[in-house]
């Protein structure tokens, strides 16, 4: 069987296509597995981490201060802030403020899941109208995305304690 330069000619040219295909194939593969995120993404992502660490925080309750969820530790903390809580908690069977209880709590918790996956935080729990801060733990330099959870005292809404948490970049 003879093959003829035509036919030659034409398998050469079937290959550089199948080549050059290839290598367009290859730039495009490698154009959108190595991008950057987008920004959109990252700060979304951030925010709904943030969010979903404040609302479990939140929500958790504790042993230690009869069976309350830390929203209505906070409660209690701000009600009596800036003097001593009532003593609700009781760790290592002696009695302990609220205030106390949650500064080391909330801090132990923070860092063993924001601290131990090596994300940078800032959290802040402050009243409205008192610039010091009932539990304030982390540092945030920079670029942060955050979410706010505002927890009602009083029912007049007068008091209120703001929780945030801002996720650094």
């Amino acid at each position: 069987m003879k093959i003829t330069k035509r036919s030659q000619m034409e398998m050469m040219g079937l290959a550089i296509i199948v080549i050059l295909v290839s290598i367009t194939m290859l730039f495009a593969i490698s154009f959108v597995v190595l991008r950057k995120p987008a920004e959109y993404k990252q700060e979304y992502t951030q925010t709904e981490l943030a969010s979903n660490i404040l609302s479990t925080l939140l929500r958790t309750t504790a042993s230690e201060c009869n069976e309350l969820s830390f929203t209505e530790i906070y409660q209690d903390c701000a009600k009596h802030y800036p003097f001593p809580s009532s003593e609700l908690c009781e760790v290592g069977g002696s009695p302990q403020s609220t205030c106390h209880f949650l500064n080391q709590t909330t801090k132990e918790i923070l860092n063993q899941t924001l601290g131990n996956w090596h994300i940078k935080y800032e959290f802040n729990a402050k009243i409205k109208s008192d610039p010091n801060p009932i539990v304030s733990t982390g540092s945030c330099p920079g670029v942060k995305k955050h979410k706010i959870y505002p927890i009602p005292v009083d029912p007049s809404g007068q008091k209120t304690v703001s929780i945030t948490l801002d996720i650094c970049s």
